[in-house]
């Protein structure tokens, strides 16, 4: 995964309207570099990066919006949502294919015909994926966009100004300042959503909990050099909580599929239950992806008994 590039110009005292400006402008540019290596199928780490890059930039975006006016954004969120969703419809594909086809060299004789019938499955739902995102991002759609969304910034950033205390619009502010304040509130949003790490089967609560942890870390590394020290230790046992619910939540949504489709062939056709390869394979997948969420649970777990202490340490921070 590739690591965030770092932003020419970006200063703790620079006027935050400015800082707004650079950031966006500089995620966009750090997503759309990734554009030919998305498209260049035989390596699945260019999806990947430009998925992870185009969250940062979302990220952002959900963190600055309070500071800006959203209406001149809203065609320019809709459409990079759009691209974030192509990408995150191959990357499920490229990593689910590649779990099945790690458990090929491993699974017991009777199931290798099912789990090479689901591969081919899953690499058609692939096919049409990168279809879709091929159109998404073609360079002549990202430089219109691109053109588009820097237009947007300049009106979103034009808000009146705010009273003394109120952070509502950017102006009069120092990146630093704003950046305070969106720490915070994450780090809030963060602490409410951690009670579900204890909830192992509450699985919508804990992809919750996931969504949190992203959007706490984005803005970490983002303003890691406005923050106080102690945030230093945070960003690495963030990431890892996030990295072991991620499996969490890949293993769940895989396990659910596995789920829906024995029940309604149980329902559709009792006489056939057991006859097809595909059903010897999904049956002894589900009860290996079972295992394996155990274990991801219990990483979670250990991960956010790591990361807690050093967490209420920075609690109530409001700069």
């Amino acid at each position: 995964m590739a690591k965030p590039g770092k932003i020419e110009g970006l200063e703790c005292d620079l006027n935050a309207v400015e800082g707004i400006r650079l950031v966006l402008a500089g995620r966009f540019k750090e997503m759309a570099s990734f554009g030919d290596a998305a498209l260049k199928w035989e390596d699945p780490e260019g999806v990947h990066d430009m998925r992870v890059a185009s969250r940062r930039l979302r990220s952002a975006l959900k963190d600055f919006l309070p500071f800006m006016r959203e209406r001149p954004l809203r065609d320019s969120l809709t459409k990079l949502k759009d691209i974030a969703n192509a990408l995150g419809t191959v990357r499920d594909q490229d990593v689910l294919i590649d779990a099945l086809e790690k458990f090929m060299a491993s699974c017991p004789a009777h199931v290798v015909d099912g789990i090479e019938s689901l591969i081919e499955e899953r690499k058609k739902r692939r096919i049409q994926g990168r279809e879709i995102l091929q159109k998404a991002i073609q360079k002549e759609k990202l430089e219109v966009l691109r053109a588009d969304f820097e237009k947007a910034i300049e009106k979103a950033v034009k808000g009146r100004d705010s009273k003394p205390g109120d952070l509502r619009y950017a102006q009069g502010y120092s990146f630093k300042e704003i950046g305070a304040k969106i720490v915070s509130d994450r780090v809030n949003e963060f602490n409410k959503r951690s009670p579900s790490v204890f909830e192992p089967f509450r699985r919508k609560r804990l992809h919750r909990l996931r969504i949190a942890g992203k959007h706490f870390r984005y803005p970490l590394q983002l303003f890691a050099e406005c923050l106080p020290e102690s945030f230093n230790g945070i960003v690495e046992p963030v990431t890892n909580l996030q990295r072991a619910l991620g499996d969490l939540h890949d293993a769940d949504v895989f396990v659910g599929e596995l789920s829906s489709d024995l029940a309604d062939s149980a329902v559709k056709s009792p006489a056939n239950t057991g006859s097809s390869p595909e059903h010897s394979a999904e049956v002894w997948l589900l009860s290996e992806y079972t295992r394996l969420r155990s274990g991801y649970y219990r990483e979670a777990l250990e991960e956010w008994e790591f990361l807690q202490p050093r967490l209420l340490i920075n609690a109530t921070y409001r700069d």
